[in-house]
């Protein structure tokens, strides 16, 4: 997903990437906007895609930042479609998520991910300014069992702590180790 600070793009983009021993090649097969789709939702970091209970995929969408007047974090549910490659919002959610870690400028969701466990991992961030000092952390935050999501934020179980560091993604190796990788963009 890519959303922009000014409000204005939130665009989801489907790649292929391919990989045969060390070349690699990244593909862009399509972009969507779902900024019609997903006001509620105004600065996007997380995305989530998954397969529900009926064998659709579905994609939730994570606003950045919890609403300081109600203390919880936007989640539109969508619909993909790939023929045409479109986005249809099904419905929208507000999570209570407790409060982060960290004090001032705090990413709620600057990524989300689902483990080979169905364990729903998110990274939470402390971005006082452009130049930190940053804390991220790494938490379960929620399952996916049977295609249904299922949050725990407030309870949320801390996977990892990254003192100065601005982590912005995680992800889950495929295999049998399954090991966590996280980005950042310091």
């Amino acid at each position: 997903v890519e959303s922009g600070a000014d409000e204005k793009s939130r665009r989801l983009v489907w790649v292929r990437f391919e990989q045969e021993d060390a070349d690699r090649k990244l593909t862009v097969l399509g972009t969507c906007d779902v900024m019609s789709s997903s006001a509620e939702v105004r600065n996007c970091e997380g995305a989530l895609c998954y397969i529900d209970g009926s064998g659709q995929l579905r994609v939730a969408l994570f606003d950045r930042s919890v609403d300081s007047a109600t203390g919880k974090l936007s989640c539109v549910l969508g619909r993909l479609t790939f023929e045409q490659f479109t986005f249809e919002r099904v419905s929208t959610m507000l999570i209570d998520v407790g409060r982060p870690a960290g004090v001032g400028g705090v990413r709620a969701c600057s990524d989300i991910t689902v483990d080979r466990n169905g364990r729903l991992v998110a990274v939470n961030t402390c971005d006082p300014g452009k130049l930190g000092p940053f804390t991220s952390s790494v938490s379960q935050v929620g399952l996916l069992r049977d295609g249904a999501l299922t949050f725990a934020w407030s309870d949320r179980v801390e996977v990892a702590k990254c003192d100065g560091l601005k982590v912005e993604s995680v992800g889950f190796e495929l295999g049998p180790n399954g090991a966590m990788w996280i980005g950042t963009d310091d």
